[in-house]
């Protein structure tokens, strides 16, 4: 049963991949992946530990629908996963019964959503089996998450499709997804646009597939400010891999990206550790038309 879903999912179609910041998430650098960017590079050279502090701000915000953009190898999700249903994560921790992984590469999206159904497998309780869907879309534009014309259809963007048969991730509202919790680690630092107009995008295609009262969380790497962090390593690295296209955060401030939050978000709450920003963000403003329109007042949590 388990071979034929996944040969389901790797026959949909393929499309995005929309530049270096993606594509380079080949099969050997995700293999590697958790060994160097999650493990060293995060502790020395960007001065974010993931156990420390990633992770527990992934664990704090899944809640019972959760949204997953840029999945990496799905390390936070399945491990988050495992840890809450091994009794780690707090009593009061509501379970999580579907999950939904996007990214703009199939090779990664593929990596997380095997691993992601492993840990959702494992799980001691099995009377209410987590729903993991995957969804090939580029963060930037709108995403292919409507569930009008069934879970496993395919749409220009991609293809769709979950592990158990069953419905698609997340609770719906007009025949549109809406999602209780959702996070985006490592994804804005990777787009290549000015830091204003990549959380703009990246925020106007999420506010379409949140609940009112749903919770964002995410962490970014900053290329600007935060320089008494910035250690000779930091700043050899983060050049590198701005040249290569991986990274395109060289003039990413802080500023620019709390602002959008603050457009879309009635409560937001912003701090740093290291070179990384990291927020949590509730209470999705009435829209009132494209984002740039949204009131800019806000207040931190």
């Amino acid at each position: 049963m388990a071979s034929d879903q996944e040969e389901q999912q790797q026959q949909q179609p393929v499309a995005p991949l929309s530049d270096a910041g993606s594509a380079v998430y080949s099969p050997l650098l995700l293999s590697i992946y958790d060994a160097v960017v999650l493990g060293f590079s995060n502790t020395y050279v960007w001065r974010c530990p993931t156990d420390e502090v990633l992770l527990p701000l992934f664990e704090s915000a899944m809640g019972e629908h959760h949204l997953d953009v840029g999945v990496g190898t799905g390390y936070f999700p399945a491990t988050a996963m495992a840890r809450r249903g091994g009794g780690a994560a707090s009593s009061s921790s509501p379970p999580c019964r579907s999950l939904t992984l996007v990214d703009a590469n199939p090779t990664a999206l593929d990596t997380a959503r095997r691993r992601v159904h492993r840990a959702a497998a494992g799980l001691a309780s099995s009377s209410s089996p987590v729903r993991v869907s995957a969804v090939l879309a580029d963060a930037t534009k709108p995403l292919p998450l409507s569930v009008a014309d069934g879970p496993s259809q395919s749409s220009a963007t991609g293809g769709r499709g979950n592990d158990d048969g069953g419905d698609n991730s997340g609770c719906t509202r007009n025949g549109v997804v809406k999602f209780t919790s959702a996070s985006i680690f490592y994804l804005l630092h990777c787009i290549s646009l000015p830091a204003e107009t990549k959380a703009t995008l990246v925020l106007d295609s999420l506010r379409a597939h949140l609940a009112p009262d749903a919770t964002l969380v995410g962490a970014t790497i900053l290329g600007r400010g935060r320089d008494e962090h910035r250690g000779w390593l930091a700043r050899g690295l983060g050049a590198f891999y701005n040249r290569r296209g991986i990274f395109s955060n060289a003039d990413d401030g802080a500023e620019a990206f709390e602002r959008v939050l603050r457009r879309v978000f009635a409560h937001v709450e912003v701090w740093f550790v290291g070179v990384v920003m990291l927020f949590r963000a509730r209470g999705l403003r009435v829209a009132v038309g494209p984002l740039e329109a949204l009131p800019t007042d806000g207040e931190g949590i």
